[in-house]
């Protein structure tokens, strides 16, 4: 009584794995794809965090006090930022304000307002796979007389 056994021959397993490995390469692209936006992503949260922590400290100050003595970075607090590597924070806060006068609804026009405001702008750059990437964010501060 003779046995027949049926197996895969070495060639057929060869053509099996091509035919995986060609179906997983686009797998493995989309999914380091993903990884890079990810980090992307991260970053851009990093600088909107580091640029709002920035305003916020801004907005500790007095109307007069905003000036461009804020701009020198190296004389903010350590507690204001957490120590990250590879970012640069470049604020720009004017020392003159801008001011405008308009009289409010229903009074009369004698009764003009006059409101002074700044606008700080602070821009965090960074490189990401060895492209420079950059975030603006920017607030008003406004003072009513």
């Amino acid at each position: 009584m003779v046995l027949k056994t049926r197996a895969f021959s070495m060639v057929e397993l060869l053509i099996a794995m091509v035919i995986i490995a060609s179906l997983l390469v686009p797998l493995f692209g989309a999914l380091m794809w993903g990884q890079q936006k990810t980090e992307l992503t991260v970053d851009q949260v990093i600088a909107e965090n580091l640029a709002m922590r920035f305003l916020e400290y801004v907005h500790s100050f007095d109307f007069e006090e905003i000036d461009s003595g804020l701009e020198d970075t190296d004389s903010l607090p350590d507690s204001l930022f957490v120590p990250v590597t590879g970012f640069e924070i470049e604020p720009s806060v004017p020392d003159d304000y801008e001011q405008i006068e308009f009289v409010p609804e229903g009074a009369d026009p004698e009764d003009k307002v006059e409101m002074k405001y700044k606008i700080v702008t602070v821009k965090v750059t960074w490189e990401h796979l060895g492209d420079p990437k950059e975030i603006e964010l920017a607030d008003i501060f406004v003072s009513y007389k």
